[in-house]
């Protein structure tokens, strides 16, 4: 094969890919398909009874339920989130327990439908509901009273003084107990 062939060959192959590139340029298209996706509506209902009580002294029993109500158009799974503190009158964060003691004795039922999950390292612990729920149900109660344990004790601070040879002896609520502190109970 001649120079001269070899490069009438190359020129040949070259515009042969041009044409065909040309073409394939010319009869291609773009088309778009727009895919729409609509879900349904999922809505919770919480159902709460509970009077924040004023003067809740140890040994009180408070009401306190709770509810969960599927009020969408979807199955729900449940879990309610758990979180408790103690803050004293003086502002300093108090143990939950008092000795082997729980300060304030949660009174959880149907432990049947509802399990607890606790997470390691933290404060807080979850309550998952064992069944989906429909729309239109509701769980079963997580709990049903909140109790002041009669066994916590105050932290008092006491002066003497003595008047003509009588002791009077004075204790008082330092603030730094459970005595005058505020309890709360966050179910999220």
């Amino acid at each position: 094969m001649t120079k001269k062939n070899k490069s009438l060959i190359a020129l040949l192959l070259i515009l042969t890919i041009g044409v065909v590139g040309l073409t394939v340029a010319y009869f291609s298209s773009t088309t778009t398909f727009e895919n729409v996706f609509v879900t349904p509506e999922y809505g919770t209902e919480y159902i709460e009874k509970f009077t924040s009580p004023d003067n809740w002294k140890p040994g009180d029993v408070t009401e306190k339920t709770l509810e969960v109500k599927n009020s969408g158009s979807v199955d729900e799974a449940v879990r309610v989130k758990v979180e408790e503190s103690w803050v004293s009158k003086n502002g300093t964060t108090l143990l939950l327990k008092q000795g082997d003691n729980v300060a304030a004795d949660i009174h959880w039922i149907n432990e049947d439908d509802w399990t607890k999950v606790t997470v390691d390292g933290e404060d807080y612990y979850y309550y998952y509901y064992n069944y989906k729920l429909a729309p239109e149900e509701t769980t079963s109660k997580l709990l049903d009273k909140v109790t002041f344990n009669p066994l916590i004790n105050a932290t008092t601070s006491c002066t003497e003084t003595v008047e003509d040879g009588v002791l009077t002896r004075t204790c008082n609520s330092d603030g730094t107990g459970y005595d005058g502190a505020t309890y709360t109970l966050t179910l999220t």
